[in-house]
């Protein structure tokens, strides 16, 4: 059945002709000579520009009650999640914790021997995992004002890792 995409392009499910779907594909010949593919690709980037900037903003506002809001309590599935991973990595690993927040899982990661950096975009939470985590006292970890967006590494990581995203199942 023939539907339309975001860009106006027509997707069949049904191209391969012997009666079995297969999964829906843009008419790609077509995607980068649309005149409208750049004024849709700079309406997201503004759009995400937008809601970047409203996060940072909320983040940055509840930062300095960080630690009285969220603690540094750690649920069980997330402590599950940092044993299984520490698990697969080998000594003295370098690991990324993106969307690190106030580092509330960075202790664990530092405590197992490795080197860390934790990015997020929010300054205002950074500082509070920098009061945590104060270099000085931890010179195994950093932390980076960065958003997931920006990410362009040389480096390499041994493990990237972002634990308050896995959720408990049933």
């Amino acid at each position: 059945l023939p539907r339309s995409s975001s860009l106006g392009h027509t997707i069949n499910r049904a191209q391969r002709g012997d009666g079995r779907h297969s999964l829906p594909v843009p008419a790609l010949n077509n995607l980068y000579t649309d005149p409208n593919f750049h004024e849709v690709i700079m309406k997201r980037a503004e759009w995400l520009k937008k809601v970047r900037a409203q996060a940072e903003k909320l983040y940055d506002h509840g930062a300095p009650a960080y630690w009285v809001s969220w603690g540094m309590s750690i649920e069980k599935t997330h402590r599950q999640f940092i044993d299984k991973f520490l698990g697969r990595l080998g000594a003295n690993s370098t690991i990324l914790d993106a969307a690190c927040g106030g580092g509330r899982f960075d202790g664990l990661l530092i405590e197992a021997g490795h080197t860390v950096l934790g990015i997020d975009q929010s300054g205002g939470v950074l500082a509070r995992a920098r009061e945590h985590y104060p270099q000085e006292s931890f010179p195994r970890l950093q932390y980076t004002k960065m958003g997931m967006q920006e990410m362009d590494f040389q480096a390499r990581f041994d493990g990237i890792t972002m634990p308050k995203n896995v959720k408990e199942r049933g």
